[in-house]
């Protein structure tokens, strides 16, 4: 037997599909081919070592191994945005942030940074949510929060 169309190491997005190596077998017949993976850490979303395992219709078998390092470069999307508000207390201040997912699993940091609205006749602040996934892509949704009088 043997392997065609092989790299040992390779990069991948976090959901996209590796392709399996092309056995070859000069016995006719059909080739099964059945994968392992074992997961290591590393690189912002680990790693993982395959192994392919095939075996030919006459019982010869092969094994190969494939390092893949998990990657992501998709910042999170929001699922929801918050609208301009007006408030007559502070209690919004203490709001929690918008939804967004990742396309990758994992844990979502957050953050709000808020700065005064200035100019003008209102008062408020301007707060910016930002999202940032663990891979270091982020993303950034704001709202307006004026104070009554």
């Amino acid at each position: 037997m043997s392997v065609q169309d092989y790299e040992m190491n390779i990069k991948s997005d976090c959901k996209a599909e590796v392709a399996s190596p092309v056995f070859e077998s000069t016995c006719k017949g059909e080739i099964q081919v059945t994968t392992s993976d074992r997961s290591y850490s590393g690189g912002c979303l680990g790693n993982i070592e395959r192994t392919y395992a095939a075996i030919d219709a006459c019982g010869n078998s092969m094994s190969v191994q494939r390092y893949i390092l998990l990657t992501d470069n998709e910042a999170p999307v929001f699922t929801e945005q918050f609208e301009d508000i007006r408030v007559k207390d502070m209690t919004v201040l203490r709001m929690g942030h918008p939804n967004a997912v990742d396309n990758c699993e994992g844990e979502l940091l957050w953050s709000a940074d808020d700065t005064p609205i200035e100019g003008g006749t209102e008062r408020g602040i301007s707060r910016v949510f930002t999202v940032t996934d663990l891979c270091g892509n982020s993303a950034s949704s704001t709202v307006n929060i004026y104070f009554e009088n």
